[in-house]
């Protein structure tokens, strides 16, 4: 199987707090706030408008990070939790709560691109 989220892992600006199935969440080392990203096969998102889609995905503040990851076999969808008062927020500093964010992202989106 292809290494998923390697960008993420190896910046020099997160680090990795949690990884599970297609899901990782990643603190910001200056700012300590959370990122949450899942991994999508590629093959589904292929004749999508991937900038409007991921308009539309229900997670915290709206996906703030979309791209192809480094293989060319996931699109990677994010969100960060570093928005004005999400400090205040105690489950937002949480990491087992931003993977569960991540992986409910996950199961929307893949339910939405696999609709027939």
């Amino acid at each position: 199987m292809t290494e998923r989220f390697n960008l993420m892992k190896t910046s020099p600006y997160f680090t990795v707090c949690r990884e599970v199935g297609n899901c990782i969440v990643t603190r910001n080392n200056d700012r300590g706030y959370l990122c949450g990203y899942c991994a999508v096969p590629l093959s589904l998102v292929d004749e999508v408008d991937t900038e409007k889609f991921a308009g539309t995905v229900p997670v915290h503040g709206g996906v703030t990070f979309q791209r192809p990851d480094e293989s060319g076999e996931y699109w990677i969808f994010g969100f960060d939790a570093a928005h004005r008062g999400d400090e205040n927020v105690p489950g937002l500093r949480d990491p087992d709560v931003i993977l569960r964010m991540a992986q409910e992202m996950e199961a929307w989106i893949l339910q939405q691109l696999t609709k027939s």
